[in-house]
């Protein structure tokens, strides 16, 4: 049995922004965008291509600290 990641979740306080970045510096390409979210996948073709995990930050409302969980920040 394989076991792939299918993508990497980042919360951000501006995905946009930050996807814009990481979209220049990996020459990946946009495939989806809303609001609140913005997907990133490695150019079509290319050796990454559905091996690579998509990238998907994700609008939080504030940073997040170095260590903290999703479920600390919840509570």
């Amino acid at each position: 049995m394989e076991l792939r990641i299918q993508c990497l979740c980042i919360d951000a306080t501006d995905p946009a922004r930050i996807a814009s970045f990481w979209e220049a510096a990996l020459g990946w390409r946009r495939t989806w965008e809303e609001e609140d979210q913005v997907c990133l996948e490695p150019p079509e073709g290319s050796p990454e291509d559905g091996i690579a995990p998509d990238l998907i930050f994700l609008k939080v409302p504030e940073g997040t600290a170095p260590g903290r969980s999703a479920s600390a920040r919840a509570t």
